[in-house]
């Protein structure tokens, strides 16, 4: 917030005060209260959060929890038991290909790594210290395109 308004922002808002008050079109104050009615007639459980009355919310934040703390038990049970084999057998054999995908990427991964190796360090220093010269650069343009166009003078 600016303590000290500029002389145009108090032209400004001199000559908007000095305007007539008009009144909205009917048709859109109709509608307007009409959706404002609409919002209050709608039951707390329609309606936000925050309109929910206290003891629904925290009931609310316990059952949730509550069933969070049954999830993760049950998958912790299902985990540890005899027949997670089973399960682990029958998801594997449909998602085979992402063990495919890993052995690619993988492939990619390291002819990328040995040929990163091959480029001497100083070239890799000085494009990387290109990048950062490239975005402070765009930085201070940017700064200088404000200051010169947007700002008041």
């Amino acid at each position: 917030m600016n303590p000290n308004p500029d002389p145009l922002e108090k032209v400004v808002d001199q000559a908007l005060k000095s305007l007539p008050v008009r009144r909205a079109p009917s048709s859109l104050e109709a509608r307007v209260l009409a959706e404002i009615a609409r919002r209050e007639a709608l039951p707390w459980w329609h309606r936000s959060w925050t309109y929910w009355p206290t003891a629904v919310r925290w009931a609310f934040l316990v059952v949730s929890a509550a069933l969070a703390a049954g999830v993760i038990a049950a998958v912790f049970a299902l985990f540890h038991s005899s027949s997670a084999q089973v399960v682990e057998g029958a998801v594997a054999e449909p998602i085979g290909w992402l063990q495919a995908a890993k052995a690619v990427f993988g492939v990619f991964g390291r002819l990328g790594s040995q040929l990163l190796d091959l480029v001497p360090t100083p070239w890799l220093y000085g494009c990387i210290g290109g990048v950062v010269l490239a975005y402070l650069l765009l930085i201070g343009v940017g700064a200088t395109a404000y200051r010169t166009l947007w700002q008041p003078r």
